[in-house]
């Protein structure tokens, strides 16, 4: 079986590959594993991480916020600075960073009824989709602001979300093939590891 370490920020994420990614790649003979780094995310620190990962798995990759990058210059991209990550790590084929384009949380916004009835609020369906709507209903591109970006759009909604309990849960009723079709750039990744341990 082929062994990927996905080097995750916390418990969220971690909780988040154990629920949802790791039956999808099951099927495919490979074991996706979660090491979390529990926060405080710099470029020097997963360096460092992911430099020991890769002496003990077939390939490692990462599922980071960008919105969490402690050290990231203030004009970079999510794109630029997966770049910068490869750099950390070089002339090494089996990693492959990936950072969300913004935070964890705009995967939530992938279907507004399954999230809105999570919280049994239904009602609020239609405010999710009018933020959806304004970013031409592409999850990832809602801004970060630091009252618009995707956690804080919950935390309004929804006085009860907690990150580390509402967020696996959701993206698990959600479910990853909804998740995949909504989000290009979290679904390019998926592709990503699917293409190297097919190929393996």
């Amino acid at each position: 079986m082929t062994r990927v370490a996905i080097s995750v920020e916390g418990k969220t994420e971690r909780e988040f590959v154990n629920y949802v990614l790791a039956p999808f790649f099951n099927h495919l003979e490979t074991a996706v594993i979660p090491i979390s780094v529990d926060g405080n995310i710099s470029l020097q620190r997963v360096a460092k991480e992911i430099t020991q990962l890769l002496h003990s798995f077939d390939y490692v990759t990462t599922f980071y916020d960008f919105y969490g990058f402690k050290d990231k210059p203030a004009d970079i991209t999510a794109d630029q600075l997966e770049e910068q990550l490869k750099q950390t790590v070089k002339e090494e084929l089996r990693f492959f960073p990936y950072i969300q384009k913004l935070e964890f949380e705009a995967l939530m916004f992938a279907n507004p009824e399954i999230t809105a009835n999570h919280f049994k609020e239904p009602n609020k369906q239609k405010d999710l989709e009018k933020i959806l709507c304004r970013y031409n209903f592409n999850p990832e591109d809602i801004n970060g602001g630091n009252e618009t970006h995707p956690s804080k759009r919950l935390e309004k909604l929804f006085s009860g979300y907690n990150k580390a309990l509402d967020g696996p849960v959701i993206a698990g009723k959600i479910g990853l093939q909804i998740l995949r079709e909504q989000c290009p750039r979290f679904n390019k990744w998926i592709e990503k590891i699917t293409q190297l341990v097919k190929n393996k």
